[in-house]
């Protein structure tokens, strides 16, 4: 058997037993390595009788049976301690109580379909790392999403896309010049420091340090501020007569950065709560200095990367996914929608907001334009009422303000093979409709009206 056909076995297991009532809770809980532990209470002893001792070695068996190596030692256990501290008992028991009460606070409802007869299930998974990813962060933004949809506080919006390559960093340059030349006040961040790109696009000269100086400094010092990693952009011909651009670059890529870099976990970014304040405190001080902000936009790892993660789960008001028509895209797109749709299934709160980017989509004059960008809301539509829109609570398909329903990007020549610093020819492109009704719905997204320039504004 292999790992991703045990949890499916354990609960088909525990089905056909028949010795489980409505009214028993079964919580299963899947270790670090997988193996499989199976916590059993109930919320009525009257029409649920918890599990005697020859009960508990039935279901064990069965278990064994079922899942043979994947199953832990001490498999069954039996949740028959009240939640009160238990100050008096014996240490064992207080040990029991202990990691039980642990399970009752981390287990979630369970994300498979309920048949009759089922007891109430809950999940409990145990990772190494991927934590964001995989639903273990709590949202803790640097302020609250009530803050922000009272105009108070700055949104913070998170960039991402499931591949590179694909327009994400250029749509967050776009979006930040629209803001500008709005008058909002806005702050970017490079955090997609393993492959920093927004100084190339934004600076005229090599940033002197940025936010990986930041985050490693801030773990041993506190002297570093948000002014000494920052870059301010009030070219004219960026940002017109708007306010400047405050820019928070990767850093410059030198061997100091490397040696940075391989002294930040990356890896398991959102169990570092140091790393998370670190980040958190970033955004803080970017908004005391240069404040206060009207938008904060980050730029983020591509792919399923820790970084990206821990601001989507974690500290994001948030995100503007961009993709193509692609598979691997769509991989992307269903696991940020599960990131911010996580409140409403954990606590009951409204999803966090999402804004879809068709990137590379085929030209206006292109014989596949309509079929593709048909083919993108479609599926868009699919994805985002499986996974992010609370049940009762879907939208109607043609509904443009909605959030499956895409910006589209068309591919254009003037941005192929780009990553260079703006030329008025490419400034021209991203100035077009595009990226105007881009930045004109994430204001919307946040209750901000943006009045952008250019033709059809």
């Amino acid at each position: 058997m292999m790992f991703r056909e045990v949890l499916p076995a354990t609960v088909s297991e525990l089905r056909t037993s028949g010795l489980f009532k409505p009214d028993h809770e079964v919580t299963i809980v899947r270790d670090v390595e997988g193996r499989i532990r199976v916590i059993i209470g109930t919320r009525s002893t009257t029409t649920a009788l918890l599990p005697d001792a020859p009960t508990q070695q039935a279901v064990e068996q069965g278990l064994r049976r079922r899942l043979g190596a994947w199953l832990a030692s001490s498999p069954v256990w039996v949740d028959d301690v009240p939640p009160s501290p238990l100050p008096k008992a014996k240490p064992e028991k207080r040990a029991a109580h202990l990691a039980l009460d642990l399970a009752r606070q981390s287990r979630v409802p369970a994300p498979w379909r309920t048949q009759a007869g089922d007891p109430v299930w809950f999940l409990l998974e145990r990772h190494a790392a991927k934590r964001a990813w995989v639903g273990d962060v709590q949202p803790q933004p640097p302020w609250t999403i009530e803050d922000v949809d009272a105009g108070r506080k700055a949104p913070v919006v998170t960039f991402f896309s499931h591949k590179g390559g694909v327009g994400r960093s250029t749509a967050l340059v776009a979006t930040a010049l629209h803001l500008a030349r709005a008058n909002q006040r806005v702050a970017v961040v490079d955090l997609d420091i393993e492959a920093p790109g927004l100084s190339s696009l934004l600076l005229s000269a090599e940033p002197t340090a940025g936010a990986l100086d930041y985050l490693v400094d801030g773990g041993v010092v506190a002297g570093t501020t948000a002014r000494d990693v920052s870059a301010l952009v009030s070219d004219p011909a960026l940002v017109e007569s708007g306010p400047v651009l405050q820019v928070v670059p990767a850093g410059p890529v030198d061997d100091a950065f490397l040696e940075m870099l391989a002294r930040v976990d990356l890896q398991d970014a959102a169990a570092s709560s140091a790393l998370a304040e670190r980040i958190r405190r970033l955004f803080v001080e970017l908004d005391a200095s240069f404040g206060p902000l009207d938008f904060i936009l980050v730029d983020a790892r591509a792919g399923l990367h820790e970084v990206a993660g821990l601001m989507l789960a974690g500290l994001s008001h948030g995100a503007v996914v961009v993709g193509t028509n692609s598979p691997q895209s769509w991989m992307g797109v269903t696991r940020v929608a599960r990131l911010l749709s996580a409140p409403y299934l954990r606590d009951g709160k409204d999803p966090r907001p999402l804004l879809l980017v068709h990137g590379m989509a085929p030209s206006a004059t292109d014989p596949r334009h309509e079929i593709e960008t048909r083919s993108f809301r479609t599926k868009a539509y699919d994805e985002l009422s499986a996974h992010y829109y609370p049940v009762g609570q879907v939208p109607g398909e043609n509904e443009p303000d909605k959030p499956h329903w895409p910006i589209t990007v068309p591919w254009t020549t003037e941005l192929r093979g780009g990553g260079g610093l703006l030329t008025p020819p490419i400034v021209g492109v991203l100035m077009g409709a595009p990226y105007r009704a881009l930045t004109q719905r994430l204001g919307k997204l946040f209750g901000r009206t943006i009045k952008t320039s250019g033709a059809g504004a």
